[in-house]
């Protein structure tokens, strides 16, 4: 399920003019979460060579090779080849010169087209409550990546929270150069080391009022990782 969460964020996103987001490259796990979609998914679309195609020279194909993708060509799957062939999409492209979404100001009119349709149901969640409710006594993720949700981790590698807590303070992170996108089970992320101890320990407790058993999984799974070291 998805919310207004994500429009609210894509908007603050593509007020960034247009040449600016041509020299803007982020990774394959921000440009999943731009998008909505898995990390597998879009390395899947690389496979077959469908798009958004990532940028010349670092598409991967070698192990430990950095994959990244420019913003320009994100937001154009978004807004233009993710509706290709949609009528109602292209009738709306034809009207958005006339009109102004409300709240969205600075965009261009393909840009208002999309944010004009009505909320996409298939995308990866953006409510971090509601996730963690349906995943959040998953340890490992499944095939499908849907029990994974996004955190972003700062250039230290400390974790600085989930995403999506807020329109806002998910743009700024993932505007950010200095931060990255971390696909992780809630189990996961809460165990890892992060940048604020209590923010941790509070999201934890948040999760546990819908999975009890929480706190104790992150508690093992916490022992299990340093054990590895």
């Amino acid at each position: 399920m998805t919310t207004h969460l994500r429009r609210d964020f894509l908007a603050l996103v593509m007020q960034m003019p247009a040449q600016q987001r041509e020299h803007e490259f982020v990774s394959r796990d921000k440009a999943a979460l731009f998008l909505g979609l898995s990390k597998r998914t879009l390395e899947d679309y690389a496979k077959k060579k469908v798009p958004p195609p990532p940028v010349g020279g670092f598409a991967g194909g070698e192990k430990g090779k950095r994959v990244l993708y420019r913003l320009s060509t994100l937001v154009d799957f978004l807004v233009k080849d993710a509706h290709a062939g949609d009528e109602t999409f292209e009738r709306l492209m034809s009207k958005s010169e006339k009109s102004q979404s409300p709240g969205i100001p600075q965009l261009d009119p393909l840009s208002r087209a999309f944010f004009s349709r009505p909320v996409v149901s298939h995308l990866l969640s953006d409510d971090p409550v509601g996730h963690c409710m349906a995943w959040g006594t998953t340890v490992v993720s499944v095939d499908s990546g849907e029990a994974d949700f996004p955190f972003f981790e700062d250039e230290a590698g400390l974790v600085l929270g989930p995403a999506w807590n807020s329109a806002q303070q998910t743009s700024d992170w993932f505007l950010s150069r200095k931060t990255e996108v971390l696909w992780r089970t809630w189990v996961q992320g809460l165990a890892m080391v992060w940048n604020d101890e209590s923010a941790r320990l509070a999201t934890i407790q948040n999760c546990a009022m819908n999975a009890s058993t929480v706190p104790q999984l992150v508690a093992d799974h916490r022992r299990q990782a340093l054990l590895a070291l």
